[in-house]
């Protein structure tokens, strides 16, 4: 899941978990959210800049992927931002204000 990331200790994920992909993959692997998918899991809304730099829209979209593949019923809402909501906050309020209204 982690093969795009650099192996850098000073990447984000370096210094999160304090070592490189290689050094600290299960670690990584363990705190990964694809790792806990189940069908038991609650409903998800995933807000994700398709820019963003730190967390990738291809992680996001994989996780989507992985909650409907496990019957999770998920929203993936993607931005054309990076990693902010830009101008979409009026948009994803309403967006949240309705999933929570719904799931809630």
């Amino acid at each position: 899941a982690y093969a795009h990331m650099t192996s850098d200790s000073a990447s984000p994920l370096g210094m999160l978990f304090g070592g490189t992909v290689h050094d600290r993959a299960e670690l990584m692997r363990q705190a990964s959210p694809l790792t806990h998918v189940t069908p038991e899991a609650p409903p998800f809304l995933l807000v994700q800049g398709m820019h963003d730099k730190i967390v990738s829209f291809e992680d996001v979209k994989r996780f989507s992927e992985a909650l409907k593949a496990a019957g999770v019923e998920e929203t993936l809402f993607p931005l054309e931002t990076g990693h902010n909501l830009g101008t979409h906050w009026d948009e994803v309020g309403r967006l949240a204000l309705a999933f929570f209204q719904k799931h809630l």
